[in-house]
């Protein structure tokens, strides 16, 4: 968590490059800068930035509280989160600067502002490489929630909190000095900031920054730098998924070969099968650490079978965000992993409830929200899951976003999109809930790929799929009995979860429609949607923190045929 003055180089993004030293030294000129007392908070509205680092460690040098907010806020959002902690002081980019100016209209207080780009400028030549180290008990961040079910409550995490995190990756031999991290995720968001950016540091690491937000570019990084280790959301992981494949299975030789490697015990010997597919991500790739997000079993096998490590977790940011994690050679398919060390669980009512040294201090300025979520040292996840007798986990569904029909039956949304996504290309996204005690969706297809089939007629694809692939499938409680089609994207958070209070609300332009109708309008229509059903096996879903620009893949197949 805390900086040691090492000579090695911490952080690089594109012409810039920093020591330990150098860092440091940024970090002690910043705070000399702030206008903030100990104990106020100060806030960081900018991208993710050598600079951004900077401003984190300023803030913890002059025993304050950092205050990380997501850079992608409208004015209205930023407005509601300052308003809320009232910071002395503010961090920002030129990037970010109009919508602070708009929300800055909105506040009845003054900050200070503090512009990154400026003080990438500073003369640190003098600046001392003294460190002092907080304690560990006081409160070092408030990290706002991603608000999937309204308003953002602010989080506040000690020093200590965080510190168990820190430790317990080193302790499970995941991370270690000298090893080479790529930061693709936002880092306002604690899975990144203190999986991504304070554990490696803490432990002598670099991190190299992506400075272009693209596909390519997450390539270009991992091969020049011959990255170690590579924190990602399974949206990353699925458009990975979808290029990779598409190579495999253009080969009759090399789906053979990848039938082959998934039979072979040691990950060893399937990464020396498929060393092309791994120099491609630069050859020197030990884990993937996936997070934020449920990771679907299949990609994760299919990882596995190539000869990547993947060592997924659940986390929420009430615990800094860890709670279980997959350690190294202890993949479980099916899981979530086992209980990071000081963390005890318990299932309650079929409820996830937590506790340890990393549980939150509270909701900043919220008594009654954290009462309601710690009940006698325990915190209520909101998660439905399964714990067995290894400590490992099975997430199951969202408690809170469990529908319960009038005639009592329970209903989780997630495996329903889940299942629908699988099976259907061509629906890009989908989002479940109810209204008048019945299943409703909103359906966002992917347009390209029904065009690209020859198949006009949207509609109908969805609405056959529905009452032909979907419906006869399951029970008739689980039956989506009506829909609306958007043409943008469903709204989800920075890590890819579905924003489901928003969902009612989408699509009232269009008509309502009714699959559970008998009979289908358009039968050439629904057997050209099932023949796209049918002749696709991966599809990629989206990717909420990157765009979806084409990359080429080389993965050396051809030689295997």
């Amino acid at each position: 968590m805390f900086l040691k003055p090492r000579e090695m180089t911490a952080l690089v993004m594109g012409e810039e490059s920093y020591s330990y030293c150098d860092l440091i030294r940024y970090s002690n000129r910043f705070s000399e800068l702030s206008a903030g007392e100990y104990g106020d908070r100060i806030a960081v509205f900018a991208e993710s930035s050598p600079q951004w680092v900077m401003a984190l460690y300023s803030i913890w040098k002059r025993g304050c509280i950092a205050v990380p907010l997501d850079f992608m806020s409208s004015a209205d959002e930023l407005a509601y989160m300052l308003n809320d902690c009232r910071p002395a002081s503010l961090f920002y980019s030129k990037g970010t600067e109009k919508v602070l100016r708009r929300a800055l209209e909105s506040l009845d207080f003054e900050i200070q502002l503090l512009s990154l780009n400026e003080l990438k400028n500073e003369d640190v030549s003098e600046a001392s490489l003294d460190y002092n180290i907080p304690p560990l008990f006081e409160t070092a961040e408030i990290i706002y929630t991603s608000g999937t079910t309204g308003n953002p409550k602010g989080v506040m995490l000690s020093f200590d909190n965080i510190l168990l995190n820190v430790e317990h990756v080193h302790d499970e031999n995941i991370y270690s000095e000298g090893d080479r991290f790529i930061q693709i995720l936002p880092i306002h968001h604690s899975f990144a900031l203190h999986g991504n950016v304070v554990a490696p540091l803490f432990w002598g690491a670099t991190l190299y920054m992506i400075d272009k937000l693209d596909a390519q570019a997450i390539i270009d990084t991992l091969q020049k730098y011959k990255i170690t280790h590579m924190l990602a959301v399974p949206r990353l992981l699925q458009l990975f998924h979808k290029k990779i494949f598409q190579k495999i299975d253009s080969s009759a030789a090399a789906k053979t070969v990848f039938k082959m490697a998934g039979r072979m015990k040691k990950i060893e010997k399937r990464r020396k099968v498929f060393k092309k597919v791994h120099q491609v991500f630069g050859g020197e790739l030990k884990y993937i650490v996936s997070g934020g997000a449920h990771l679907d079993d299949d990609i994760w096998r299919d990882f596995d079978a190539l000869g990547f490590e993947i060592l997924n977790g659940y986390g929420m940011t009430e615990m800094a965000p860890m709670i279980t994690n997959i350690s190294p050679g202890g993949t479980r398919f099916g899981t979530v992993g086992s209980l990071i060390k000081s963390v005890e669980a318990k299932i309650v009512d079929g409820e996830l409830v937590v506790r340890g040294r990393n549980l939150m201090q509270g909701y900043y300025n919220l008594p009654e929200e954290t009462a309601a979520a710690i009940r006698d040292g325990w915190l209520y996840t909101g998660d439905l899951a399964e714990l067995d007798e290894d400590n490992y986990v099975r997430i199951t569904g969202r408690k809170k976003e469990l529908i319960i029909l009038s005639n009592g039956k329970n209903i989780s949304p997630e495996g329903i999109e889940t299942g629908i996504l699988n099976k259907a290309p061509f629906i890009r996204d989908i989002g479940v809930f109810e209204e008048d005690d019945r299943l409703q969706a909103i359906v966002y297809p992917d347009f390209d790929l029904l065009k690209s089939e020859g198949i006009a007629d949207v509609d109908h694809a969805v609405k056959d799929y529905l009452l032909s692939g979907y419906n006869p499938s399951v029970s008739s409680y689980k039956k989506i009995t009506s829909y609306r089609i958007v043409r943008e994207e469903l709204p989800r958070t920075r890590l890819g979860k579905l924003k489901r209070f928003e969902l009612p609300g989408l699509g009232l332009a269009e008509t309502a429609k009714e699959p559970a109708v008998e009979g289908a309008e358009n039968k050439e229509n629904a057997t050209g949607a099932l023949s796209v059903i049918s002749a696709y096996i991966a599809k990629e879903k989206g990717c909420s923190v990157l765009p979806e620009n084409d990359i080429e893949l080389d993965l050396g197949m051809d030689s295997l045929d």
